[in-house]
């Protein structure tokens, strides 16, 4: 079996797990792991270009998206930028946003 097939596996199998996690998020807060999920590491959350792509409308958007799903153990902090903490449900998110970032 191929590492792509056994992540494509795993995602089958956690899928209504994620899916259940994703639909209890509020819509900024998707926005916000959308972006995080499909942008590079180190991408400044804040700022007005990944607002504005992501749209979440404002700064306060995404830092009140932000905050709570810190509270929620979803995302942690990363030297500044912030990380999905289940590397699969990173994976799950950017398939779902149409992105493909390598496992």
């Amino acid at each position: 079996m191929t590492l792509d097939a056994a992540v494509r596996l795993l995602l089958e199998r956690e899928s209504y797990a994620y899916t259940t996690l994703w639909e209890s998020l509020t819509a900024h807060q998707q926005r916000f792991l959308g972006g995080v999920a499909l942008e590079p590491m180190g991408v400044k959350p804040f700022a007005a270009d990944f607002v504005q792509r992501h749209g979440l409308r404002s700064a306060s958007n995404a830092q009140r998206a932000a905050a709570g799903l810190l509270g929620k153990d979803i995302i942690d902090r990363d030297n500044g930028s912030f990380v999905i903490t289940d590397r699969f449900f990173r994976i799950w998110i950017a398939r779902r946003q149409g992105g493909s970032r390598p496992a």
